[in-house]
């Protein structure tokens, strides 16, 4: 079948278009995809988070059950439907609304140091779920000379890993690989071109680039390596390696640290490694929370881990007008009684709510009985939101829904049961008291710990004891460049001391989620 697909840029006002033939055997949104047309696919193709909307000028395929739980009576009539629902049954014109909000380069503070003369290079990579983020680093001189961040390609396969599981385990293991190999390579060009600039071509920089150090999370690396996810994906989630691998790539030597478990991977082993906690005997907690909560306690001269699946809702996913940390992502809101004032990254025109801005507007809207302590909205809102009107120039209209907050409690709840689990490993309250929390990750940038701690995603006895420490996996990344005999030690030592503890085995697991579903302080 014949589809005419016009992008429309509301941002920018811009307008093109193009055609291709569609098979009607499968969903409109797979169809796009393999014809290399993104489109949002955070849930995978569940039609669950809504993100794969797209707007149907001409031959519209009757709406299915999801099509009517996600749209409106007259947004049916309008002609929208989800793309990972819709099979189409005869030629149709399509509208797909195109967002210059796509990560392109942000997330890290913008670093870069003058070129001055050849010498050996190498570059970190933290490979993300979302984003990627990229060092170029003097070995000589063990310094960062520039730094880069990019989406990671992946997320046209679903927002979360268990999507992306899923998918390469039904048949799209070497798209996914080639994906983030391009993110990579193309990271890497990125950061030569910066710094090396148009005087020299690939050809002349590369031999300059003598190693590259990769930090992933255990998926991300399975799925880079080109390793089977069959039994990472289903109990007892049994990775196939979480030792460090070297290998060649793009002819350079390129290493991939260690992990621990199928959910502690090795940028929470880069990072523990920068950080050394192991230096004193005072307990401390790493919280990294991204599409997973992933966190560690250093207590009793061990480390104990757990991995909270808080799905990607405090990465902006799941939820309708949720965005990663770009520019022109809503990181804080004010609200006063009817009166609302945002903020966005980069004091951009706002196009969505990322994770901060996500915890900053669920505490307003308790503090001012928007919603009540379950998450309920109060009658006269009917169960809707509106965070930003999307009246000014280049502005979304942004709003949170009864799912959204649903979503947004059962990752807290879950990240929360997490803290919680850890914390039991701590016997003695004066070492609870002399507790250092360290947060990692894009989340902890922009995090009003007051809110967090309001809604319940901390305890509020962590107020006043969190550092943020920015991208730590990163930071470890970029500290085995430049020594790699004292971290590969070190992080051997962080592989074989740690326990892996499981909420699942937890007999308090179960009642504690349910309780702390509740939006309030504990």
């Amino acid at each position: 079948m014949k589809v005419t697909i016009r992008f429309v840029n509301n941002e920018f006002h811009t307008k093109r278009e193009e055609t291709c033939t569609i098979s009607g055997q499968v969903s409109l949104g797979y169809a796009l995809r393999e014809k290399g047309i993104e489109i949002p696919y955070d849930c995978g193709g569940n039609g669950i988070c809504g993100k794969c909307r797209v707007r149907f000028l001409t031959g519209a395929p009757e709406p299915t059950s999801r099509d009517r739980a996600l749209f409106s009576e007259k947004q049916l009539q309008q002609g929208y439907r989800l793309a990972c629902e819709a099979k189409l049954t005869r030629d149709c014109e399509i509208e797909i609304a195109e967002s210059a909000g796509d990560i392109q380069g942000i997330a890290l503070e913008n670093v870069t140091t003058p070129f001055v003369a050849l010498e050996e290079y190498g570059v970190a990579v933290d490979l993300g779920t979302t984003t990627i983020a990229l060092a170029l680093v003097s070995l000589e001189k063990k310094t960062v000379l520039k730094t880069t961040a990019l989406g990671n390609s992946q997320r046209k396969y679903g927002a979360d890993v268990m999507s992306r599981m899923q998918q390469s385990i039904a048949g799209e293991k070497e798209k996914l690989k080639q994906l983030v190999t391009e993110d990579i390579k193309r990271g890497i060009e990125t950061l030569c071109l910066g710094y090396f600039g148009q005087l020299h071509s690939e050809k002349e920089w590369k031999p300059w680039i003598k190693r590259v150090v990769i930090a992933g999370n255990t998926t991300m690396c399975h799925l880079l390596l080109g390793y089977s996810c069959e039994s990472l994906a289903v109990a007892p989630f049994k990775p196939v390696s979480v030792q460090k691998k070297t290998f060649t790539f793009q002819g350079i030597e390129t290493i991939v640290l260690p992990g621990i478990s199928a959910f502690i991977g090795g940028d929470i082993v880069a990072g523990l490694s920068e950080l050394c906690f192991h230096k004193d005997d005072n307990p401390k907690l790493l919280l990294d929370l991204g599409t997973n909560g992933e966190m560690v306690l250093w207590a009793n001269h061990r480390y104990y881990a757990v991995s909270a699946s808080a799905g990607p809702a405090l990465e902006g996913g799941n939820i309708s007008c949720g965005c990663p940390s770009v520019n022109g992502a809503i990181y804080d809101v004010m609200i006063a009684g009817t009166r609302r004032q945002i903020k966005t990254i980069g004091n951009a025109p706002a196009i969505g709510l990322c994770g901060s801005g996500l915890i900053s507007l669920m505490s307003g809207m308790l503090r001012n009985r928007v919603i009540d302590e379950q998450g309920i909205f109060r009658e006269e809102f009917s169960g809707e939101y509106t965070v930003c009107d999307g009246t000014q120039a280049g502005e979304k209209k942004v709003c949170i829904t009864q799912e959204d907050v649903q979503n947004f409690q059962l990752a807290k709840s879950a990240i929360y049961c997490g803290i919680k689990r850890l914390l039991c490993q701590v016997s003695e309250k004066s070492d609870l008291e002399n507790l250092e929390v360290y947060l990692a990750g894009g989340l902890g940038v922009h995090l009003p710990i007051q809110a967090a701690i309001n809604v319940g995603l901390f305890p509020k006895d962590f107020m006043g004891h969190i550092k943020t420490v920015g991208n730590s996996s990163l930071q470890g990344a970029i500290a085995y460049l430049c020594q790699p005999e004292i971290k590969n030690e070190c992080i051997q030592k962080i592989c074989t001391h740690t326990d892996v503890l499981s909420l699942n085995e937890w007999t308090e697991f179960e009642q504690a989620y349910v309780e702390n579903l509740l939006l309030k302080k504990r």
